[in-house]
Formats: structure tokens, sequence, C-alpha cells
């Protein structure tokens, strides 16, 4: 009888050691997706160039009533012809609803500048690709040639940079 008892239960014990196991490759599949997607978002709310070094934020442009002023040359320069830059924002509560109009991806574009200001020549299609909730990445649809642009969100604010 001790025998007819000891098998089931050791049938039992290597079934239930197969699940905890396949719970455990769950588990650990689930924490490196998480893992990844933390890593194709920035840190903070913001705008920012994913460089092979990592998370560099994009420097904001001042704008005046004539619009935003060239100062030239960004900080920022970029080997990469198509570059990807991710918005972060901050979640707004439902009482902010008004203002969400200005966190939709569609709202972003990409513009170049020339010496006299913004360049409506330079307007490269864009492509904007969800990341989560409160993130997204837009990146030119094909390669900027070299010189300085904008990326802003309906010219309420602006994040300068170049391509070299």
């Amino acid at each position: 009888m001790n025998r007819i008892v000891a098998v089931p239960l050791f049938i039992i014990a290597f079934l239930v050691s197969l699940v905890a196991w396949e719970v455990r490759r769950e588990i650990a599949a689930e924490e490196k997706q998480a893992k990844q997607a933390l890593a194709l978002e920035p840190p903070q709310a913001g705008v920012y160039y994913k460089a092979p070094d990592g998370w560099s934020r994009v420097p904001p442009v001042i704008f005046y009533r004539t619009g935003p002023k060239y100062t030239g040359k960004s900080p920022l320069q970029i080997k990469e012809r198509r570059p990807v830059f991710y918005v972060k924002q901050v979640p707004l509560p439902d009482t902010m609803a008004a203002l969400r109009s200005f966190q939709s991806p569609v709202v972003w574009t990409i513009v170049g500048f020339d010496k006299s200001g913004i360049s409506s020549r330079r307007l490269p299609r864009i492509v904007r690709t969800p990341i989560s909730q409160t993130c997204f990445s837009i990146t030119p649809a094909a390669d900027l040639a070299p010189g300085q642009y904008l990326l802003t969100n309906m010219g309420v604010s602006g994040f300068d940079f170049g391509v070299r």
C-alpha cells in the first residue's frame, strides 16, 4: 500500500515542480520585458535624443512674438541623419482635459532653419510611435540634410538640434 501511495505523491511533486519552474520562467520574462520598456523611456518628463551613451535632453528654444529666435547652432549636434526623439510627458488629470491636445503626438513636427529663421522648404515627414501612455517617439521618415532643426508642438514650444 505504501508503494501505491508513494508513486502518485512522486508524480504530484514532479508536476508541482514543473509548474513552479514555468511560473518562474514567466516571471523572469515579464521582468525582462518591463526592463526593456523602461529602457525605451527617458527617466523624466521632457524631450530627449537617445545617444549611444544614454539619454541626452534636447535644449528648449525661447519663443518670441515673431517666432523662435534662431541662435545659429544648437548645443545638441547629432551625427545620425534619421534621429529618434522621445517625448515623455507628465500625465494630466481629468480636470485638465483641455490641455491634452498639446500632449498629442499628432501636433508635433520637425522644421528646418536657415539664416532667416524657419524654412518652409524643410518640413520633413515624420513618424510618431507610441511607447507608453505618457511617452512616444518621433523620427523623420527620410534622412535629414545637415543643418539646424526645431522639434515643435504646434509652435507652443520648440527643441533645437543640429544634424552634422
